[in-house]
């Protein structure tokens, strides 16, 4: 199984607009500047368009095997 991490390294008044939307939550997340937002990877979701300034995120795969 895939796990996705995003870390946002952009202070929150660095730009507008942003964030990370999730369909099966009809919701977006706007994780702050040295927090995470973990999910699992085959959950649909998208980045929202910035409208200002510029946004910097770190992006992780995380691959691990469930079966013991």
């Amino acid at each position: 199984m895939t796990r996705l991490s995003q870390a946002p390294l952009s202070a929150e008044d660095a730009f507008a607009g942003g964030g990370t939307y999730f369909e099966a939550l009809d919701r977006t997340e706007k994780p702050r500047q040295g927090g995470a937002l973990i999910h699992e990877g085959d959950l649909k979701h998208r980045g929202m368009p910035i409208t200002a300034g510029d946004r910097y995120i770190l992006v992780a795969f995380i691959e691990y095997d469930t079966a013991e």
